[in-house]
């Protein structure tokens, strides 16, 4: 089994693992320069458990990697799929993927589109691929679900989606998601499964922001939100989410956007949602800034800018927010995420965590990471967001 997989992502780079580990030849093609040359190079040090030690084995073997496609039978996208300043969609690497796929496809080849896109893009992919080439090819949409820090138990055991233009293309498709995934495979019309992947994060997120929101009014009242959740949560029809410092992610964070522009006034809840979300990190900011009594002399520390707890993955995460919004509104702010290497996250400092400690007149616990768990913050002034001086996991 040969396939050729565009974009070695965030999500595109495990799944291909997850193939050539599993016996199939994958050919994988990545425009990034950076990326494909450290791979080129065996220059990775990813803190994704597994991954370092599957590229290790599959490299140069089993899986192929080049800027340039690599023809096969199966051909499966999984690019990004970002949203501009005014949270409209960009599916512009989708199509370019697409239009640089069609001439290599043959007779009843597969393609197949994992990455995350608003309703209706798979007939534009389709349409697509129909203008650029006179051959009959199978199609299926199989949007991707996974987790960063346990990406590959998720791509072997979630339940999978697989929506295709026919019944050919799901069977097809099935029997390349079953070298990899030994759980069930819902085949459906390709418009359903962009529902599906949709709504499974607009819905996280709709419950994400009534925990938000809620928090924020208990802490005007002196309440602890996290007490008034788990109390809550005893009733066997209850079950409230936690809050945190915002929601971040390219899934939660962005694709309730893909509703929004499609539906405007009829996804007036989703729309409530993101802006419930979008204004916690701002809430929190402000909260730090009342502590310090806007004394803009004051340094004010963040702790945690990935988007969840225990992993390095800070797109859209509600801790860069936070850093940001203090620092246009002049504030010195030292920032530390525990579990990335990189000195700079987008354009943010990635300091040392005893020097945030230290030298900060005021911490902001973003995120809830392990290795904050034994820190020692009695002599500080504490925004926490996450319950974490709790101890409570």
């Amino acid at each position: 089994m040969e396939i050729t997989l565009i974009g070695l992502g965030y999500v595109g780079l495990p799944v291909a693992c997850s193939f050539a580990k599993n016996g199939a030849t994958v050919y994988g093609i990545e425009k990034n320069p950076m990326i494909l040359n450290n791979l080129k190079k065996r220059k990775f040090d990813y803190t994704e458990p597994g991954l370092n030690e599957i590229l290790n084995k599959v490299l140069d073997d089993k899986l192929i990697v080049s800027s340039d496609i690599i023809p096969s039978s199966v051909y499966i996208i999984t690019v990004q799929t970002p949203v501009d300043n005014k949270h409209n969609a960009d599916n512009s690497y989708v199509f370019s993927a697409v239009a640089e796929i069609a001439p290599f496809l043959k007779e009843d080849d597969l393609v197949i589109l994992e990455s995350t896109v608003p309703i209706g893009t798979n007939d534009e992919v389709i349409n697509l691929l129909k203008q650029k080439t006179n051959v009959k090819f199978n199609y299926c949409y199989c949007p991707e679900s996974i987790l960063p820090g346990n990406i590959f138990y998720e791509i072997e055991n979630n339940n999978r989606t697989i929506g295709g233009k026919d019944e050919e293309s799901q069977k097809k498709a099935k029997e390349i998601y079953d070298i990899i995934n030994v759980k069930e495979k819902s085949l459906t019309g390709i418009k359903e499964a962009e529902f599906v992947k949709l709504v499974q994060n607009a819905h996280r997120d709709v419950e994400i922001a009534f925990a938000n929101e809620l928090s924020i009014m208990c802490d005007q009242e002196g309440v602890n939100p996290f007490d008034v959740i788990e109390i809550a949560n005893k009733h066997p029809r209850c079950s409230l989410l936690s809050p945190g410092s915002g929601v971040g992610g390219h899934c939660l964070a962005v694709d309730p956007y893909f509703l929004i522009e499609r539906y405007d006034v009829n996804a007036s809840l989703i729309d409530a949602a993101r802006k419930v979300n979008n204004r916690k990190p701002i809430y929190i900011a402000e909260k730090a800034m009342e502590k310090v009594q806007y004394n803009k002399t004051k340094i004010i520390g963040v702790l945690g800018l990935s988007y969840k707890p225990n992993c390095e993955d800070c797109r859209e995460s509600s801790g860069i927010a936070i850093v940001k919004y203090l620092q246009n509104k002049g504030y010195k702010v030292l920032a530390n995420e525990i579990n990335c290497m990189q000195e700079q996250i987008y354009n943010v400092l990635n300091c040392d965590l005893n020097e945030v400690i230290e030298k900060s007149d005021c911490i902001i616990i973003a995120q809830k990471h392990k290795q904050y768990f034994d820190i020692d913050l009695s002599k500080k002034m504490v925004v926490d967001s996450v319950n974490l001086l709790n101890k409570k996991l």
